[in-house]
């Protein structure tokens, strides 16, 4: 991706910025490589932080590449979001590296997980984990000449673990009366750090309120508004959600609930990309939604489920009668 947006005209005629960003961002992959051959774990972390850096550096190029218009900011936005989340997916692979100096063999099995880092049409790398498979010295390390696909088989923090930090860090910020004059909204990421986002626009507000009362009006249960949610990748709210009464029974006590609600609604604003949008609904959905629903910038619904996340249906299973349009 980084290497795609390289092509266009006034990009690739700056050959220094050009070659600057290409490098860094197949250094994120070579760094990895170079480390999984390493030999022991602290080594690997070694390099990792490298890869870690390198990132850093995709992002202050990707900056210069935006002030000297040689991208557009959907470009920027996309790409930018795709470095953080390399980033963070990295420091979570280090962190469950520096927690377990056990052999590397010795790795419990853990979901499985397909990333994709920053990529382009000639060098791409995929992490993926699996169930049955276990991270090793002897991993499977694949590369093919056609395409230079490298992939690597690692293993990720559990899920239990993530959401006991979770857990944790959460309760450091309810307790932190430094952030109550913040005006953001605050989520954090995999690694506990805050992320912040300006408060919505008016009509982003009247559209979130007519969800929830539409809700309260058609469905039994607990509607709430900004529901944290416990995730893999950190807490995050959903703009409304909707519990069974047995199911909010569960959570209630939580300071962030660590099984989402049955319905995760989140009410689209200009600054969101296609990327984090899906990112959210992989993250409830992996979190236990059934359904994630979007709100559309001129009202219209989307309703997705989780046997088939990744198309829209026309209404919702559980709230069928769910207007279609939010005017």
């Amino acid at each position: 991706m980084v290497y795609s947006l390289t092509k266009g005209s006034e990009f690739s005629r700056d050959f220094g910025l050009k070659d600057q960003i290409q490098r860094a961002a197949g250094s994120v992959m070579h760094n990895i490589a170079e480390g999984f051959d390493g030999g022991s774990n602290a080594e690997f972390v070694k390099f990792l932080r490298y890869s870690q850096r390198s990132c850093t550096e995709v992002k202050s190029q990707l900056y210069l590449a935006l002030d000297q218009q040689y991208i557009t900011q959907p470009q920027f936005d996309d790409r930018y979001q795709l470095a953080c989340k390399t980033h963070a997916k990295i420091g979570g692979f280090i962190r469950y590296l520096t927690k377990h100096e056990a052999p590397r063999t010795c790795a419990p099995a853990f979901p499985r997980l397909n990333l994709r880092f920053l990529d382009s049409t000639k060098h791409q790398a995929h992490f993926s984990s699996h169930q049955t498979r276990r991270y090793s010295n002897q991993a499977p390390t694949r590369l093919k000449t056609g395409t230079n696909c490298m992939q690597l088989i690692i293993e990720l923090p559990s899920r239990e673990e993530q959401i006991d930090m979770n857990r944790r860090r959460w309760e450091e910020l309810l307790r932190d009366s430094t952030l109550a004059d913040v005006p953001f909204r605050i989520e954090t990421n995999a690694h506990g750090q805050i992320l912040m986002t300006p408060p919505p626009a008016g009509e982003h507000s009247y559209r979130q309120s007519s969800i929830l009362f539409a809700m309260e009006r058609l469905l039994k249960g607990q509607v709430l508004a900004e529901c944290p949610i416990s995730t893999i990748d950190g807490v995050r709210a959903a703009d409304v959600g909707w519990y069974s009464s047995q199911r909010f029974g569960q959570v209630r006590s939580q300071p962030a609930f660590e099984i989402a609600p049955e319905i995760c609604v989140e009410v689209i604003s200009p600054s969101n990309t296609k990327s984090e949008l899906t990112l959210k609904k992989q993250l409830y959905f992996e979190a236990g939604a059934e359904e994630v629903w979007f709100c559309q910038l001129d009202g219209q619904m989307e309703f997705y489920t989780a046997t088939e996340p990744g198309v829209p249906t026309a209404s919702s299973t559980r709230c069928p009668d769910f207007p279609s349009c939010i005017s």
